[in-house]
């Protein structure tokens, strides 16, 4: 059973998925074993019985064989080294040469030796198609229905940033490619730590490959304590058995001891590890938990994932604020309760340096929003129906303050949501002068949207936006109207295009435009007549209405 904690803990966006080879077994790639037996056989190792070493240290028998693959090649690569370096007279006139020289001859064959059997490695790297389970794919691509900031992997193929995030744009970080000074942690990434597919001067695979990583990728190595430190852990198909991640975590533990919360790290452990580890199963779980990593056990890891993503829907759909409630108790944060009785009793709360507390008011607002009877409960104690304007418009302004000091927080899918509810907000009133103090908050609020794509359930909002407003018409909110004319540039493009998507879907089922939605598209072109997006699609409403001659006055 998932716990209710860690749930609370990934819709706070405090949660570092760390992913292990068990999860790409479903997508066709090899795991530890298959690779170092397919390896075998690629190297030319003949003498060895795989059966002998298949329960034995994955590095140690990596390491083997790279000792192999060097002592069979050596001498031709020693050759094709000293001829590159134009040293062809070296093994006749080697007492001519200094020692230094000497050493560079030998460190470059070997570095070519090292590169090679890595790209030995990389090349078996590949989905077999009679190994896909299907059915498992589908429920750990769920995964990707949860936003998660950062991921952390020892997996060198790319199921995660193709399969699983395939078009969220997360960043990749991995050994060896030199990007590692450009990386701006605002960025959602992915941290492959162990190297990529096509990093293979950053491969981790061998066991002096795994020291290597403690003393000269010191960049990952201080990352992965950071992400450590600030964040709790979630350890999916990973045994806990990386020497470099252990050496990161004990050197944790050393440094915080008593301070460490018990809910920090997380393991999903499976029926894969009850077989693999036989009766001593119950002893690993006391290890574990005795470096208070906590166990959660699942029948098999795909099945762990689609129900986590459907706690995750479940508790992003409630409209209760308990459980953020209960997170802030949890972590001793008395803000989060104080500003958000603030902000519903229209008084004047501070803005908080806060990221992750910010993102939970504007999530809080949301459910207000959506079930406004929740301010009945304590510590509210309301005695409302629905979204009264004082509270509506304290909801948007304050989202507004947290912007204005967190820009990059309009990128949050959460903020987006809030954004469309102010919209919507807009829909609620037939008050003169509401329908202008609400369209403010929603201009103010659009204005730092930047999607590119368009919603046509938007495009409604926005087609009953201006069906209740007009600069001279009577009875159409007429400061509400000017207002709009006067800001209507400020407008987010995605919300006007979802406006002009609407009325060209709704011109294909016989529509026939308004000359009040006529005057609004007019505006737009002239306000907007730089944006070729926005032109293209006025224009193709234009040749629609021409060509069909279905427009009609009011």
């Amino acid at each position: 059973m998932i716990p209710k904690e860690l749930i609370r803990l990934i819709v706070s966006e405090k949660v570092i998925p760390f992913i292990g080879a068990g999860f790409s077994r479903s997508f066709g790639y090899p795991g530890w074993m298959d690779l170092l037996e397919e390896l075998k056989v690629e190297i030319g190792i003949n003498d060895l019985n795989f059966e002998d070493v298949k329960d034995g240290d994955p590095l140690q028998i990596a390491q083997s064989f790279l000792s192999f693959y060097k002592e069979k090649n050596y001498d031709d690569c020693r050759e094709k080294i000293i001829e590159g370096l134009g040293l062809n007279n070296f093994d006749v006139q080697k007492d001519k040469f200094n020692e230094p020289l000497t050493k560079i001859v030998q460190e470059e064959i070997n570095k070519k030796l090292e590169l090679d059997f890595s790209n030995k490695v990389l090349d078996l790297i590949k989905v077999n198609p009679d190994k896909i389970n299907s059915s498992e794919v589908e429920k750990l691509k769920k995964l990707g229905d949860i936003d998660f900031n950062y991921l952390i992997t020892t997996n060198y193929d790319k199921v995660i940033e193709n399969e699983i995030l395939d078009g969220k744009n997360h960043l990749v970080l991995s050994l060896g490619k030199g990007e590692e000074l450009n990386w701006n942690e605002k960025d959602k990434t992915i941290f492959k730590i162990h190297g990529d597919i096509e990093s293979n001067n950053g491969i981790i695979f061998t066991h002096s490959q795994y020291y290597q990583f403690m003393h000269e990728f010191g960049y990952f190595r201080s990352k992965l304590y950071t992400l450590f430190s600030s964040n709790v852990i979630l350890m999916m198909g990973y045994g806990f058995n990386d020497i470099n991640i252990h050496q990161t975590y004990f050197q944790f533990i050393r440094d915080y001891g008593s301070q460490i919360d018990n809910s920090k790290f997380y393991i999903v452990l499976t029926s894969y590890d009850k077989l693999k580890w036989g009766s001593y199963f119950n002893y690993y779980k006391r290890f574990l938990e005795s470096y208070r990593i906590n166990i959660i056990e699942a029948e098999d890891l795909p099945s762990f994932v689609e129900d986590l993503s459907n706690g995750i829907s479940m508790e992003l759909a409630s409209t209760s604020l308990s459980s953020l409630f209960e997170n802030y108790l949890i972590s001793s944060e008395p803000r989060f309760a104080d500003t958000l009785v603030k902000v519903i009793n229209g008084d004047e709360p501070d803005y908080h340096e806060n990221r992750r507390l910010n993102i939970d008011y504007i999530r809080s607002f949301n459910k207000i929003y959506n079930s406004p009877f929740i301010l009945n409960e304590a510590p509210f104690n309301k005695d409302i129906t629905y979204l009264e304007p004082t509270i509506g418009l304290s909801i948007f302004d304050y989202t507004l303050k947290i912007v204005e000091n967190d820009y990059e927080i309009t990128s949050h899918p959460t903020f987006i949501e809030l954004v469309n509810h102010s919209l919507d907000y807009i829909d609620q009133t037939s008050d003169f002068y509401g329908i202008e103090y609400r369209l403010k908050r929603f201009i103010s609020l659009s204005k730092h949207i930047e999607i590119k794509d368009a919603d046509l359930e938007i495009g409604q909002s926005m087609y009953n936006m201006f069906s209740a407003c007009h600069p001279t018409q009577y009875l159409r909110s007429n400061p509400g109207g000017r207002y709009l004319l006067d800001y209507l540039h400020q407008i987010s493009r995605y919300h006007v295009k979802s406006y002009l998507h609407y009325i060209l879907s709704e011109q294909e089922k016989d529509y026939r435009l308004p000359l009040l939605q006529k005057y609004w598209i007019t505006k737009i072109q002239e306000k907007f007549i730089s944006k070729k997006d926005i032109i293209s699609l006025i224009e193709a409403i234009e040749n629609y209405q021409e060509e069909n001659k279905q427009t009609v006055g009011e």
